[in-house]
């Protein structure tokens, strides 16, 4: 099920910051270079399991309509906010 907005992966990291009170540090690293690093990483026993399919997801456009399941199911998606909740 997806929310009430369409809200990009960086948007999204940007409100967790600031729900946080915390700064906004977001640095983008190219694809080849994460690729490198895990497979680094993966020569210690602790970060085998690691792969890089979640920082490939992060670049996919992941958005679908949800007109007909709002429609279906007389449901409102409400908009992606953290203000009102407490994440610490």
């Amino acid at each position: 099920i997806c929310g009430g907005q369409t809200l990009p992966y960086k948007k999204m990291i940007q409100e967790v910051f600031l729900a946080m009170n915390r700064p906004i540090r977001i640095f983008t690293v190219p694809l080849w270079i994460f690729r490198l690093g895990v497979r680094v990483l993966n020569l210690l026993p602790r970060y085998r399991s690691w792969n890089t399919a979640m920082a490939e997801r992060m670049n996919q456009d992941l958005v679908f309509d949800h007109k007909e399941f709002s429609r279906d199911f007389n449901f409102q998606f409400k908009p992606f906010s953290l203000k009102e909740k407490n994440i610490s």
